[in-house]
């Protein structure tokens, strides 16, 4: 089933069914040899932040669990980082590559390509494989934990706060990278945007035509930043090892644009304060919301 709370679903059989199906899902990642090893641990991945965002959405219920459970979540994603971060570098020079046409960085991005897969080739030879299969193992044992998650007869009102919260957080960020436009600020835009683009799927079914128009903006949104993330790395990684102030140049006027869009998109979305954002959430839910099963 999709990354969403069904219609007629009772809300603690929903939220513990996606969180188990995204480590379902994630373990299936992992073991598909028939994919790439990248295209293994970016899914992985993914679905360790997915379900990690739905602790979040049931962080009052779950109590001291919950700081246990968003430990372990953001351990076994970093965990594969390393092999992530050199992939992920190699794709921006390749994206960038083909959107800077300027014959003057033509020479600079095929070096830089040569290098990155180096280190993607020395990344894929360390036990990349062993730590996969151990966090598989690692899932299981999880999902006898969120089987056992306290969420017995939850409510909205047991997850109002965490709704409001992940909104403001988004919305703190958005306002910190304004003021203070630093590579920092803007990836902790991009961290809290893209929890709020998870939050927006799991709900998408509460007006199914206001939250595709919500959910649509805020990936969007988290693309741009991701952009820019994957950016700022690749500018550091040429100041790092190949000085080139043309292709530099080059790189900062793209960065510079993606951040205006951001920024742009941001002053329209977070024009409500947090609470009015939690109280419109909270009219949506309880006129949709009429469980049917257990």
């Amino acid at each position: 089933m999709s990354f969403e709370i069904q219609e007629g679903e009772e809300l603690q059989t929903g939220i513990r069914r996606v969180a188990i199906e995204r480590l379902e899902e994630a373990i299936t990642c992992l073991g598909d040899e028939s994919a790439s090893l990248h295209d293994r641990i970016h899914d992985a991945r993914k679905r360790f932040k997915e379900a990690r965002s739905v602790a979040r959405v049931v962080r009052v219920p779950l109590g001291v669990l919950y700081d246990l459970e968003n430990g372990w979540f953001r351990e076994e994603g970093r965990s594969l980082s390393a092999f992530r971060d050199a992939e992920a570098l190699l794709e921006s020079v390749r994206k960038w590559r083909d959107e800077i046409t300027s014959e003057a960085c033509a020479e600079s991005f095929e070096k830089l390509e040569g290098e990155l897969t180096r280190n993607q080739e020395a990344s894929s030879a360390n036990d990349v494989e062993e730590r996969m299969s151990q966090i598989a193992l690692d899932c299981q044992d999880a999902i006898l934990r969120i089987d056992a998650w306290p969420l017995s007869g939850i409510t909205w009102s047991d997850i109002a706060p965490a709704v409001e919260s992940t909104y403001r957080r988004s919305r703190r960020a958005f306002r910190n990278a304004a003021g203070d436009g630093t590579a920092l600020n803007f990836h902790e835009w991009r961290k809290q945007a893209k929890d709020s683009w998870y939050q927006s799927q799991l709900f998408r079914n509460i007006w199914e035509e206001p939250m595709k128009a919500q959910r649509t903006i805020l990936d969007d949104l988290a693309k741009g930043l991701g952009d820019h993330h994957d950016l700022t790395l690749l500018e550091g990684f040429v100041a790092a090892q190949t000085p080139d102030e043309r292709l530099t140049a080059a790189l900062t006027a793209v960065r510079q644009s993606l951040e205006e869009n951001a920024l742009s998109v941001g002053r329209r979305i977070y024009t409500e304060r947090p609470r009015d954002f939690a109280e419109r959430m909270s009219a949506w839910w309880k006129e949709w919301y009429v469980p049917t099963t257990s």
